[in-house]
């Protein structure tokens, strides 16, 4: 009974025998068992021209986010190896400083002998002199 109220669907129970009951109540079992599982299974079927152009549109996807993924590795190479060659080429500079430092240094000590030496010969000369003009006036006397 198509239109058949909860009401009426009971007392169309009520008429019927209990072996009749007891089919309904098995046709219900196999239906709800039947009802979890796929009705039939789709037979395989042959790739398609659209099939291909998904699997290619996958493909190409994974492609440009490992090549994104690539690119920004190579960046971050090539952005720390301008620092490092920035940081190097300061170092460099200043160690360039530091040696010109040191060689105006080496050679303003080697001046600074050289004059030590030249007035300590200067030195003995004036007392070489002195001695000579003192034995003078001693033979004078």
């Amino acid at each position: 009974k198509a239109g058949a109220t909860v009401g009426e669907k009971r007392k169309g129970l009520a008429l019927l025998t209990d072996e009749e009951k007891l089919i309904l109540v098995k046709a219900k079992a196999i239906e709800s068992r039947n009802k979890s599982k796929a009705k039939w299974q789709e037979p395989p079927r042959r790739k398609t021209h659209g099939d291909y152009l998904l699997e290619e549109m996958k493909w190409l996807a994974t492609d440009f986010a490992h090549e994104r993924k690539w690119k920004m590795a190579q960046a971050k190479k090539v952005a720390q190896a301008v620092v490092k060659y920035h940081a190097q080429r300061q170092q460099r500079a200043e160690r360039v400083e530091r040696d010109k430092d040191a060689r105006v240094r080496k050679r303003a000590a080697q001046i600074a002998r050289e004059v030590r030496r030249f007035w300590s010969n200067i030195q003995i000369v004036a007392q070489h002199k002195q001695q000579m003009q003192v034995d003078k006036e001693k033979k004078k006397v």
